[in-house]
């Protein structure tokens, strides 16, 4: 239960700097 609530983290801070890049790109 610990490993999926740290992969969902993983996977959102991963999904947030995705985002921020893009929006540095566009920038």
């Amino acid at each position: 239960m610990f490993k999926n609530y740290y992969y969902s983290f993983l996977f959102l801070f991963h999904h947030l700097f995705y985002i921020s890049h893009l929006f540095y790109i566009y920038l």
